[in-house]
């Protein structure tokens, strides 16, 4: 589902304790990037998760807190563990475990939103727009429809509109640049 050049993009930017964590492993930094794009996001999403639930006070006082607000059962341990290993991948795995979905967010007043991504050291902003490229990718509007997703299928036409309008915008531009680069010795 996603683009081969853009993963080989990500995994060539790789670097620091990311890289070391995955053992300067093409491999496992593309299955990693992969993943992270199963997720919605970026590695640097899921580095920015490792180290706030590294922070194991204000880690478990959020989790806790985000249980009690939302009644959902929260458990990063797991988590944890392999944050603290460098196990980014089994890292990643647990937190789509632990991450539900768009539609569960959504439903969520602005307090557990908040509590929420909290727990996962993410704003209430990034953790919406994960979720929701998590739950599109691969599908269509018309397939958003059929399973009874409708205001998912408006968000993602609104999004494709959008995307296919700033594509527009880049290639005006470049288009601009051309003509300006032949008249310029004129």
């Amino acid at each position: 589902q996603q683009n081969i050049n853009t993963i080989l993009e990500k995994v060539a930017k790789t670097t620091g304790q990311l890289r070391a964590n995955l053992g300067a492993n093409t491999v496992e930094m593309a299955k990693a990037v992969t993943l992270a794009g199963e997720l919605g996001g970026e590695l640097s999403d899921v580095q920015t998760i490792s180290k706030s639930i590294l922070n194991f006070e204000s880690s478990i006082a959020a989790e806790l807190e985000a249980e009690l607000l939302t009644g959902k059962e929260l458990n990063l341990e797991r988590a944890r563990f392999a944050a603290l290993t460098g196990d980014i991948v089994g890292l990643e795995r647990e937190i789509a475990d632990q991450l539900g979905t768009f539609t569960e967010f959504s439903k969520m007043n602005v307090i557990q939103q908040e509590a929420t991504a909290a727990a996962f050291g993410l704003s209430s902003d990034r953790l919406s727009d994960m979720l929701f490229k998590q739950q599109v990718m691969g599908r269509n509007a018309k397939e958003l429809r059929a399973v009874g997703e409708d205001e998912l299928a408006t968000m993602l036409e609104q999004q494709t509109m959008q995307d296919k309008f700033n594509n527009s915008v880049t290639k005006l531009k470049e288009i601009f640049v051309d003509v300006g680069t032949a008249l310029y010795p004129i």
